[in-house]
């Protein structure tokens, strides 16, 4: 759950920048204010063919920050409404300022640092297609910004219909309507189909194909970290032998397709442990090693201590 707190006069201000009515919820040992809009559904509610996941609205000051967590298989808009700060996605920091919409993929290590003397004010929604056309459609996108910098943008109408979404889950009085919510969420789905398709469009050319081909398979394994049983059915995805995937891989990045697979998964158990979303012995199955010995090795090869040890007091 994320909560971040400001003071009186901040909340009031930005409250009225934005046009957004909330709870406003005191807590007398802070002596502080804090405002918090959170929906998590468990498990994911069903919209037609969309399930969503989570949504919200919140204000960051410099005393809080939405620390490091792992997206599992959903994707999450953020769209900024107030101030600034720093939006970071898999080891790269992304500034974000009022206006501006982040797109996170499944898997994605996120974070978000709120600047010091502006408050950040943000909604977000996660949400996941069943519909296979509009998969194929996301993983395409996928493939192409891979690169976090590539995927904040602007579109005044995403913004809009994501507040209108928020705002049918915070009516105390009436029921949430489904056909609504569930119309919303299509039209989110077509523009941001069609925003990142017109990017994809007027992008220049300039990565080299093989840099583009080895970005699309760092994406898959990213993606679908929970469900890789085996890298060599890379090669029935990618219709080419798993000798040569590996070979144009090593020799485009300089790192063997096992480590960057090891590494990512490894990275997600660390914040799967850190944020206590699971026990070790379940995260190790999730992951897929053969068994919490194997997997405990390896992330005190990688890590130098062993999992239970990694967040304790």
């Amino acid at each position: 759950m994320l909560i971040c707190y400001a003071e009186d006069n901040f909340i009031r201000n930005i409250l009225a920048n934005i046009d957004i009515s909330q709870k406003i919820c005191y807590n007398p040992v802070m002596k502080k204010q804090f405002y918090h809009l959170n929906h998590l559904f468990t498990p994911s509610r069903p919209f037609d063919s969309i399930l969503l996941k989570q949504l919200g609205r919140m204000i960051c000051t410099q005393d809080s920050v939405v620390e490091e967590h792992v997206h599992l298989n959903w994707y999450e808009l953020t769209i900024a409404k107030n101030g600034k700060g720093i939006l970071y996605t898999n080891g790269v920091n992304i500034p974000i300022k009022q206006g501006d919409i982040y797109l996170s993929f499944p898997a994605d290590i996120h974070a978000i640092y709120p600047d010091k003397n502006e408050p950040l004010a943000f909604d977000f929604i996660a949400i996941y297609p069943q519909n296979q056309e509009d998969i194929e459609i996301f993983e395409t996108i996928q493939s192409v910004f891979h690169n976090p910098k590539t995927r904040l943008f602007s579109d005044e109408t995403i913004a809009s219909l994501v507040g209108n979404v928020i705002s049918e889950f915070d009516q105390d009085s009436n029921p949430v309507s489904t056909t609504v919510v569930s119309y919303l969420l299509h039209l989110i789905l077509l523009y941001l189909q069609r925003n990142f398709t017109k990017t994809q469009a007027r992008a220049p050319v300039t990565p080299k194909q093989n840099e583009l081909f080895c970005y699309s398979l760092m994406n898959y394994i990213d993606t679908h970290i929970f469900t890789i049983n085996n890298l060599s059915s890379l090669s029935e995805t990618f219709n080419y032998e798993y000798i040569y995937l590996s070979k144009l891989f090593k020799r485009t990045t300089g790192q063997t397709l096992w480590d960057y697979y090891q590494n990512s998964r490894l990275q997600r158990a660390q914040l799967l442990i850190k944020n206590k979303v699971m026990k070790v012995g379940e995260i190790a199955e999730m992951l897929n090693y053969s068994s919490i010995y194997a997997f405990s090795k390896a992330y005190k090869n990688y890590f130098g201590h062993s999992p239970t040890f990694s967040f304790e007091p």
